[in-house]
């Protein structure tokens, strides 16, 4: 049986239709598909001939393909006919969602340069972007002014508050603030009240600043323009000069701060002046935020503020400011400092950092507990809480009674993300280990309430001001080199092991001391979710091995989801091998490269590092279960085996 031709596409011509026309038409071809679909739906086989069934089968297909190509030109020719009726669209023609969309993106751009500040410069917005977006029409300017301000940072002080009470205020402003990062730098009520205190810290303060610049000196004035043995001294060499003699006055000032005005020189009545000007500002603010803490306005005032956002927010507990930061690096150099009558002026009322606490300092320490609870009782939701403080106070003001608990509990309720982090920065002296050991059972105890939050999904923790070697050597054995018989000054064991965290997703602990056996009940509990990513940094080991630990980790989460990655491990055996050693085990690990130590746990090495570690001066490239290993000369090498 022959095969019958394709059916050949019918030829149309409407170009003498009009508009109208051509949508009457379309009109028409719509009702005739409909009726071929219902005539062919009624062809049945078993009430008609075979060749009548075919051949009304045939029909229908033919008369299927004859209007749909009927029905593709009458579209195409009313496109083409529309084509001068329509309006061009415009950007302004798009939904709100999309302009929202354009706008985030184009805040969200910057140029290589600005990408390399940021790595340092902590930059969370790019407020110029939208201020211009605001300037270009009402449209765009009610579409981006949300993005203008998306977070609140507040310090203790009144206008702080006044100035997050206007943005809250602002129906447009406050629809786009997710974050409130509250800064606690302070001002210190025995520096307030005596000028004396005032004076020595000052001079101190000063002193510190003198000896970073002194070395800049140590030069010969003559070398400081080349090697010349008889060139002159330079300008700069005579400026740095003359800055340090203003840096003489000024602390010559300070030490007759009790002297009066009129039995001290010209240059000695200008600095003490400055001096006994700031110590009355300093007074007024240190009042100021003193009546802001007893009467409890800075806490109601933040609730309240949390509460008008409306949806859940992101909140973040600071011991300093990176703004005021950046005004205290310029003054912590004496060229700064030293500027002009102003700078110094200014540089005498920087509020302090929990760090920089002066004697007999009291941080505000109480907060950390009174912020959440009071956010929780005004009605607001905290989905993400990050507490960055250093911990230069005492543990006692974290004492909590058993209603206390149950409300930190509840602030956290619908917490996903929890950071407790304090990395050590430039200039940070570490406290004694008495003082962490001071009223430690309360910070345990509010560290342990803050992590039961049941919906969590991202940890971070790190209590590396803990658990250094500084604060492990206070019960250390003196003639021990391993940290086996050291006790953390925090145990986080009972925080880590005996509780399970049924939607967690990534756990990051760095510079936390575990035993053996407790990093086992913790790798279990991991192995009970479906966290995807655990990472170790700097932890130290108490007992057991690091080899131990890879076995288990590998044997426990070998079908698991979760990817455990090692860093910088401390402790056990890290104490006998070299840096280079544990560096080729334990290496930088990069996101898209994992270290040695990393492939054993995810299977893709077949042995344990530790046992095919050997020294060797062989050079060269070697090969560990088809995987190319790079070899130091001198330090560590990787045998070949069958």
């Amino acid at each position: 049986m022959e095969s019958s031709p394709p059916p050949v596409s019918p030829q149309f011509d409407f170009a003498v239709l009009s508009l109208a026309e051509v949508f009457a038409q379309l009109r028409e071809v719509g009702k005739d598909m409909a009726e071929n679909m219902r005539r062919y739906d009624q062809i049945a086989p078993g009430i008609m001939k075979p060749s009548d069934f075919q051949q009304q089968i045939s029909q229908c297909r033919l008369r299927k393909h004859e209007l749909d190509a009927r029905e593709k030109a009458l579209r195409a020719q009313a496109q083409e006919l529309s084509r001068p009726h329509l309006r061009r669209l415009t950007l302004l023609d798009m939904p709100d969602e999309i302009l929202l969309n354009i706008c985030e993106d184009t805040q969200r751009w910057e140029s290589s340069r600005e990408f390399i500040e940021r790595l340092y410069v902590e930059a969370h917005t790019r407020p110029d972007v939208v201020k211009n977006l605001r300037l270009t029409c009402r449209r765009l300017c009610m579409v981006s002014s949300p993005l203008l301000i998306p977070r609140l940072n507040v310090e203790m002080t009144p206008a702080s508050l006044a100035r997050m009470e206007k943005i809250v205020g602002h129906p447009l402003f406050r629809s786009g603030v997710r974050t409130i990062s509250v800064f606690l730098t302070y001002y210190d009520a025995h520096l307030a009240q005596s000028i004396r205190s005032f004076a020595i810290y000052q001079a101190r303060f000063l002193i510190e600043a003198m000896g970073e610049f002194v070395p800049s000196m140590s030069m010969s004035p003559r070398r400081r323009r080349g090697r010349g043995a008889m060139s002159e001294p330079s300008d700069e060499w005579q400026l740095e000069q003359n800055i340090f003699q203003v840096a003489d006055d000024v602390l010559d000032a300070l030490s007759k701060w009790s002297a009066p005005i009129a039995s001290l020189d010209e240059r000695q009545r200008t600095y003490c002046t400055i001096m006994r000007q700031a110590y009355a500002e300093y007074g007024r603010r240190w009042a100021a935020q003193d009546r802001l803490l007893k009467k409890g306005s800075f806490v109601t005032a933040i609730a309240a503020a949390a509460a008008q956002l409306g949806a859940g927010i992101h909140l973040e507990i600071h011991d300093t400011n990176p703004r005021r930061e950046k005004q205290r690096g310029c003054f912590e150099t004496l060229t700064g400092r030293l500027e002009s009558d102003q700078s110094l002026f200014r540089s005498m009322l920087l509020p302090h950092r929990w760090d920089w606490a002066p004697e007999n300092a009291t941080p505000a320490g109480k907060l950390l507990l009174e912020l959440p609870i009071a956010i929780e009782k005004a009605g607001a939701r905290i989905n993400s809480l990050k507490i960055d403080v250093w911990p230069y106070f005492r543990f006692h003001t974290l004492c909590m009674n058993r209603s206390q608990q149950d409300a930190v509990r509840r602030s956290v309720l619908y917490a996903k993300s929890i950071v407790i982090d304090r990395f050590h920065r430039g200039g940070e002296q570490m406290p004694a280990a008495e003082l962490l050991r001071e009223g430690q059972d309360h910070l345990l105890e509010y560290v342990q309430t803050i992590l039961d939050a049941p919906k969590v999904e991202s940890i971070e923790l790190n209590l590396g001001w803990l658990t250094t070697r500084r604060a492990l050597s206070v019960d250390r054995d003196p003639d021990s080199d391993s940290d086996s018989d050291a006790v953390p000054v925090l145990d986080l064991s009972p925080v880590l092991t005996f509780r399970i965290w049924p939607r967690i997703q990534f756990i990051h602990l760095h510079s936390v001391a575990l035993p053996f056996e407790r990093l086992r009940m913790f790798i279990d509990n991991i192995a009970q979710t479906e966290c995807r990513a655990v990472v170790f940094a700097s932890c130290i080991l108490l007992s057991g091995s690091w080899k131990e630990t890879l076995d288990y980790v590998r044997e426990s989460t070998i079908d698991h989801p979760c990817r455990v990655t090692i860093r910088k491990p401390e402790g056990c055996e890290s104490n006998f091998y070299k840096k280079a050693e544990m560096t080729l085990i334990f290496g930088v690990t990069m996101p898209q490269v994992r270290n040695l130590a990393g492939k054993y746990m995810d299977g893709t090495l077949g042995r344990n590092p530790f046992d095919i570690l050997v020294k060797e001066g062989e050079e060269g490239l070697m090969e560990v279960d088809g995987l190319s290993i790079g070899s130091q000369n001198g330090y560590t090498s990787w045998p070949r085996w069958d």
